[in-house]
């Protein structure tokens, strides 16, 4: 009874841990598509390095955060929690603190909308992958 119960939450969080990891890609590269149109409706000249700055903070976390998701999702790998950590604290830091600051600055409530919709993703997604390694995965091998 016991392993149905944690192969039913299994199914569950594995999807979840794979979702999020898509989303965080998806709304990262959309607050980094928001930073961008902000800067061209404001007119301002258009400099490479800030640019690749922002894909530096905001794209890179979450493809890393992905990639530590798919593969404990697929391979069920424990050390692809690491990736996962890695690239949702520095995701929570960017997001959160640059971007979650400066769309509140300016008072863009888009920006700040995509900001907690990230936020939250990558909390979700942390929940799930730490249950993933640490619950689901021990239970499991115990109960072979």
């Amino acid at each position: 009874m016991l392993v149905g119960c944690i192969e039913s939450r299994s199914r569950f969080l594995r999807p979840v841990e794979l979702l999020g990891g898509i989303g965080s890609v998806l709304l990262g590269v959309a607050i980094l598509l928001r930073i961008l149109s902000i800067d061209l409706a404001a007119g301002t000249s258009w400099e490479p390095s800030s640019y690749f700055l922002a894909v530096l903070m905001f794209v890179v976390p979450a493809v890393l955060f992905f990639v530590g998701s798919y593969v404990q999702v697929v391979s069920g790998k424990r050390w692809a929690l690491g990736l996962v950590l890695i690239g949702g604290v520095f995701g929570l830091i960017f997001v959160g603190a640059n971007a979650g600051f400066g769309f509140l600055y300016i008072g863009d409530k888009r920006g700040q909308l995509a900001v907690l919709a990230d936020l939250g993703v990558i909390m979700i997604t942390i929940g799930a992958a730490i249950v993933n390694v640490f619950v689901v995965n021990v239970k499991l091998v115990r109960s072979h």
